[in-house]
């Protein structure tokens, strides 16, 4: 598969949502069907460096957080649990698509 040059790097993008402020990568169009890739610990977005570009090429948006306690991530306050349990994880996910979302509408 070729990759077309303009999705080999993603958009470093942030996101503030209610616990986090999120930093993540954006990679193919914005309008094109979401894929989100999550990584697990101890890695990080970069262990998606050679699939997120081909995904992009596909007609696909990958979407590859870092998550909370990685990267640039931060958490917004000191009253946020500090939890790396599945429910707080898909939470955090909730709420990045719904930033993505909101944001695609504007």
């Amino acid at each position: 598969m070729e990759i077309a040059e303009n999705s080999v790097r993603g958009k470093a993008l942030s996101a503030r949502t209610p616990a986090l402020n999120f930093a993540y990568l954006e990679f193919g169009a914005e309008a094109a069907a979401p894929v989100v890739l999550l990584h697990g610990w101890p890695y990080d977005v970069h262990c998606y460096d050679e699939v997120a570009p081909r995904l992009a090429s596909a007609g696909y948006r990958a979407i590859v957080p870092y998550l909370r306690g990685f990267g640039p991530t931060m958490y917004r306050s000191d009253a946020v649990m500090r939890s790396g349990q599945q429910a707080a994880l898909g939470k955090d996910l909730v709420d990045l698509l719904m930033h993505s979302q909101s944001r695609r509408q504007r």
